[in-house]
């Protein structure tokens, strides 16, 4: 039926449904508050501040499921892989709209997802990344853009399955907390199920389009790039200022260009190191906005429905910048565009210390930090293909992310213990810092 269609194209499409999926880690911003409003109902001491903890959890989560998704790509192949992380996926919010106390919720929606969605995460780039090997960025930039498309759409979906009169959050705790009435939060666990069936039809959308090459599949010429490094070849697209291997290769090292052959080599290099203290300290300013816009916002806007389009817009910019993030690196390579994220990334930090009580402001901040997160995804996910190559790029890739990982954790800890005593404001110049740090180590 698609045979007109060329098979890096199928791919490239099939990304774009698998990853609109996938980027609904990115949701939790937006639900948080029902599911909290939900959960307290069983657990009056629980509070936003313990439930925020689940998005830089769900990262480390995701990075487990990339080892796996390394290995089991080498002894099923790519289409099977996926079927797998695709039944975690939507398995996960079907089971969790069952679910009333907080810790058991972590496991069944915030691990199953996660661990799935690492499973497929990098796999789904592997089919494109073969058929276009001069355009991973572009190919990364295009399929990740429905990191943002998804949850852009889904936000809203949750927002009129679970508070279509946009009623205001009623409940006060005694921490001073506002949290939505049972007449609100008690649609959560219907909410649940319709994202987990909608889930489940985008996956089977996906997983009938994509066109894996052979040297993907079970037994291919590569199996998974395993035995053969896929050639790099110097062309001028990729003479570009990426953070790039020695250029006399070490005993472990291909004479292809930048393909390490042995991880431990390139663990130790300045470059991998770089990356991941690079990563640390940048990523932790987008993602905490992600996580918890609505947190901050409900502080001088107390209008659900104002929230949500907000963080939707800015979700809607992660994803779709990501189209000119990838093409933009191709061309200029990784070191400009990181410049360009970071001071894009500063601003933004300086909009919330100074002005984030109005409503147009705080708007443009929450568009432009989820922007900086898709450049994050975009480019640290392509450089690592560039710099240690095609072989272990899932492996390398995954200790980069332990950094990363690291970093969002770690803001979401402050936040709770350290961001009550010093205020916003302060709390925005430690962004401001890091971000600062990062791009001195550029």
């Amino acid at each position: 039926m698609l045979s007109w269609v060329s098979p890096g194209a199928r791919s490239r499409v099939a990304g774009v449904l698998f990853y609109t999926v996938m980027g609904c880690n990115y949701l939790w911003g937006g639900i948080s508050l029902y599911v909290t409003s939900y959960l307290r109902q069983y657990d009056s001491d629980l509070t936003m501040n313990d439930t925020a903890i689940l998005l830089p959890l769900g990262f480390a989560f995701n990075v487990c499921g990339y080892p796996l998704s390394h290995a089991l790509v080498q002894k099923l192949g790519v289409k099977k892989s996926i079927i797998i992380g695709w039944v975690c996926i939507t398995s996960s919010a079907f089971i969790s709209s069952f679910v009333t106390n907080f810790y058991v919720f972590v496991f069944t929606y915030t691990a199953t997802f996660n661990l799935g969605q690492g499973l497929v995460f990098l796999t789904a780039l592997l089919s494109a990344w073969e058929y276009y090997p001069h355009q991973k960025s572009t190919s990364t930039g295009i399929m990740t853009m429905g990191y943002g498309i998804g949850p852009f759409a889904y936000n809203f979906v949750c927002l009129a399955l679970v508070n279509p009169e946009n009623h205001a959050p009623s409940v006060q705790s005694e921490g001073g907390e506002k949290y939505f009435s049972a007449d609100v939060a008690d649609r959560v666990p219907a909410m649940l199920r319709y994202l987990g069936l909608m889930w489940l039809v985008t996956g089977i959308i996906g997983i009938s389009i994509l066109k894996v090459p052979k040297s993907l599949q079970k037994g291919g010429r590569h199996e998974h790039i395993q035995d053969l490094p896929t050639p790099i070849e110097d062309t001028e697209e990729d003479e570009d200022d990426s953070i790039t291997l020695e250029a006399t290769p070490s005993p472990n090292q291909s004479h292809i260009r930048n393909e390490c052959l042995d991880v431990r080599d390139g663990l130790s290099t300045t470059q991998f190191k770089l990356l991941t203290l690079m990563g640390f300290c940048s990523l932790m300013l987008p993602y905490y906005i992600i996580d918890v816009y609505k947190n901050i916002g409900e502080d001088y806007f107390d209008n659900d429905a104002f929230l949500t389009t907000v963080g939707s817009f800015g979700l809607l910019s992660n994803g779709l910048s990501r189209c000119l993030w990838g093409p933009s690196q191709d061309k200029w390579g990784f070191k400009k565009v990181y410049w360009t994220t970071l001071g894009l990334q500063g601003a933004m930090c300086l909009l919330f210390i100074f002005l984030r009580q109005d409503a147009v402001i705080f708007t443009i901040a929450v568009i432009g930090a989820c922007a900086c997160d898709g450049a994050h995804f975009t480019i640290f996910t392509s450089e690592t293909g560039k710099v240690f190559g095609v072989k272990y790029s899932i492996i390398f890739y995954v200790f980069i992310s332990l950094g990363l990982s690291g970093g969002t954790l770690l803001a979401l800890v402050l936040n709770k213990y350290v961001r009550p005593v010093i205020g916003y404001s302060a709390f925005f110049w430690m962004f401001f810092v890091l971000t600062c740090c990062s791009a001195c180590l550029l």
